[in-house]
């Protein structure tokens, strides 16, 4: 599932800035619109990485429990 996620990221990334290259704006506006778009994705990935976190310490803590 993280690859595909991953994949799935990058992908939409690569895709968005072929399609913003190609767009009959100025100079000024492209630069904008991929500012806002690679904050966009940060803020996914900063999401993301807090999820993982979280789904360590969870996992980290039932390995800590004893087992039955």
């Amino acid at each position: 599932m993280k690859g595909f996620t991953n994949g799935l990221l990058f992908g939409a990334l690569i895709g968005g800035a072929i399609a913003l290259l190609f767009a009959p704006k100025t100079g000024a506006e492209t630069r904008e619109v991929l500012k806002d778009k690679i904050n966009k994705a940060k803020e996914e990935l900063e999401k993301k990485k807090k999820e993982l976190e979280e789904m360590e310490q969870k996992l980290r803590s039932q390995a800590d429990e004893p087992q039955a």
